[in-house]
């Protein structure tokens, strides 16, 4: 029986996300031999470090990340991420601000930084890239013994850990491989509301986000203020991301 170590840096309080995992974790235990491995109280980037040497502790041949502010988990994606049988491959997600890009992306090889990344949106299949997101990650043990630690750890400030681990993959020459079969949902964030956004435009669908969040930070019992929705000069609508209580930008008209 394949063994899959299962992930979890924990960050967030997502009730959604609990409810998808234990679903999901029932639905693969009868074809996988799983261990579950979780992370708190430490920022992102150590709890991978701590997750990547705890499964290389184990004797299972996957490691499959999952981030906890993701929900919507199907045996499905599992299946989809271990097809192409490659080192590192992640499921397709929308990043949780606007324009709510794919986290699958590639760079133009004339360039050597970041600042020239176009985001891949094939329909459905499969296609190497140069970043992923780690809402859904399946790697391989293999892996860790082509490239060196720290796997994750950057010193650099403001550098995120997963852009980290994929610059070095790049330069072990490994490429990442995204997956568009199934869209993992993101703070709610799925196909369906980015398509909902393309077609109703962009200040409605922002206050009715606003109000959706809203709602959902009273139910749980927390009104600091963090929440704010007002528009500026410029025609741009500042949101805070209630649920992650992390502030975002979108652009607006007037």
């Amino acid at each position: 029986m394949t063994g899959i170590f299962v992930g979890i840096p924990r960050v967030h309080s997502y009730e959604p996300f609990q409810e998808s995992l234990s679903a999901f974790l029932s639905s693969i235990r009868d074809k996988y031999d799983v261990e579950l491995y979780e992370v708190r109280n430490k920022q992102r980037d150590d709890a991978r470090e701590d997750i990547v040497a705890k499964f290389l502790e184990s004797n299972k041949e996957y490691l499959l990340f999952l981030d906890d502010d993701h929900s919507g988990h199907k045996p499905e994606m599992l299946e989809s991420l271990m097809k192409p049988n490659a080192l590192v491959c992640s499921l397709k997600c929308y990043a949780r601000y606007y324009p709510f890009q794919i986290t699958i992306c590639s760079k133009d090889i004339k360039y050597q930084d970041r600042n020239n990344l176009y985001v891949l949106n094939t329909e459905k299949g499969y296609s190497d890239c140069h970043f992923v997101g780690f809402g859904m990650a399946l790697i391989k043990r293999e892996l860790f013994e082509k490239i060196d630690k720290p796997y994750f750890k950057c010193n650099q400030i403001g550098e995120k850990e997963d852009n980290y681990f994929c610059e070095n993959l790049t330069k072990n020459g490994i490429q990442p491989v995204g997956c568009f079969d199934f869209a993992l949902p993101h703070c709610g964030i799925d196909d369906n509301t980015v398509l909902g956004f393309r077609q109703k435009g962009i200040k409605d669908f922002i206050k009715r986000q606003h109000q959706r969040y809203m709602i959902q930070r009273i139910q749980n019992g927390v009104n600091d203020g963090s929440v704010v929705l007002n528009e500026e000069a410029n025609g741009k609508m500042q949101v805070a991301d209630i649920l992650l209580n992390t502030e975002i930008i979108l652009t607006g008209g007037n």
